[in-house]
């Protein structure tokens, strides 16, 4: 009824056409939450599925809130910036002043956050220190200065290519800071009672892998998942799921166990990893990968020493390299029929690659939860 009364009644007051197939996908969509299940809608153009489930998902959260149940966001993942950021400016608020006026209890503060990687995050200690490298120009002072007011980049103008990458939140923070914008963001994130939280497919996998492995979950614990532009969630999960390793990454590692005194350990690691190294340095060989695995496996039980004597005195970083760098060589070590193994022409010589062209058993495991609901919509999703 309250699907029916959003479209024919509230919708159209506000200049919106009445259509059947809008009404139609809404209710399945909203069938889908209340009985916990996947729906797979493909949506063609113009039958308006952005309203659709975000009426769907508005009853939804009210039917949650007049029950008593406890709170969980709704999570919308998409493939674009652009369209988050159109859901959270214009969409959600359009949907939530039309519902407000008909007499909704909707606390307009916490409609939508929006979710991103680290990468589109300002750091304020590398403000700082960069503030401090260009204090003697005026005009880049003024330039960066505009970032203590907005911690995501890409709501701060346009930011220098190099300064976006200098600033951006490191993968592992230690900076040991008491008070850190992005770290508030987080704790706002997951505390206030955002009714939808949105996000990319990476972040929205990234989380799912993360809780699948027993790790502390990116988003909060939600009941039901709508995935637009669902039609990109296969690529998205295969570029994720794949695994490539070349030289630089392993001298780069070489490197900062002697940037950290760990000599002996990096010189060790030099001689194990230098057969490997004299192969992937050359363009690729017409050789079958078991003569790339054997020479893995040599770096791999380095690696694991390395781990075992002195991996509880590296820094927080280099242990987070390390456990990077040993996950991937143990992938390219395991001899499974379900994987495919390349080796690719790169920058440097040889690219090794490990990707499973079939995903199912992936997408079983880290996204099909019987105690959710996923809404995967798309306009080409056939």
């Amino acid at each position: 009824m309250q699907i029916d009364h959003i479209f024919c009644d509230l919708l159209p007051t506000a200049g919106m056409g009445k259509r059947e197939a809008q009404i139609t996908l809404s209710h399945s969509l909203l069938d889908a939450m209340l009985d916990r299940k996947i729906t797979l809608c493909d949506a063609g153009t113009g039958i308006g599925k952005t309203f659709a489930y975000l009426a769907a998902g508005f009853v939804f959260l009210n039917y949650r809130a007049r029950n008593h149940l406890p709170f969980q966001p709704l999570i919308i993942t998409t493939s674009s910036i652009a369209l988050q950021t159109e859901l959270h400016n214009a969409y959600i608020p359009q949907m939530a002043e039309i519902l407000a006026a008909d007499g909704w209890d909707i606390d307009q503060s916490a409609l939508s956050v929006v979710r991103k990687g680290k990468r589109h995050y300002m750091c304020d200690r590398q403000l700082e220190w960069r503030l401090k490298e260009v204090s003697a120009r005026p005009y880049r002072v003024r330039e960066l200065s505009r970032l203590q007011k907005e911690i995501d980049m890409d709501n701060a103008g346009k930011v220098r290519k190099y300064d976006q990458k200098f600033l951006q939140v490191p993968p592992v923070c230690n900076c040991g800071r008491t008070s850190c914008r992005y770290l508030d963001f987080l704790d706002d994130c997951s505390t206030k009672h955002y009714l939808f939280q949105i996000c990319n497919h990476n972040l929205f996998l990234a989380d799912a892998v993360r809780k699948n492995l027993g790790y502390r979950p990116i988003l909060p614990e939600y009941r039901s998942v709508i995935i637009d532009e669902a039609h990109k969630l296969p690529e998205t999960a295969r570029d994720m799921l794949n695994v490539t390793l070349d030289g630089q990454e392993i001298r780069k590692f070489i490197l900062l166990l002697q940037r950290e005194r760990y000599v002996l350990a990096g010189q060790r690691l030099s001689d194990a990893a230098e057969p490997l190294l004299k192969k992937l340095d050359a363009p690729p060989e017409k050789i079958p990968f078991q003569q790339y695995a054997h020479l893995l496996s040599a770096l791999e039980k380095m690696l694991r020493k390395i781990r075992d004597t002195i991996g509880n005195r590296l820094t927080r970083y280099g242990r987070t390299q390390l456990d990077t760098l040993m996950s991937k060589v143990s992938f390219f070590c395991i001899e499974d029929e379900k994987i495919l193994y390349t080796a690719e022409t790169e920058k440097h010589g040889t690219m090794l690659g490990a990707f499973l062209p079939d995903l199912t058993e992936q997408f079983q495991d880290i996204l099909w939860n019987p105690s959710d609901s996923a809404l995967l919509v798309s306009g080409t999703l056939a």
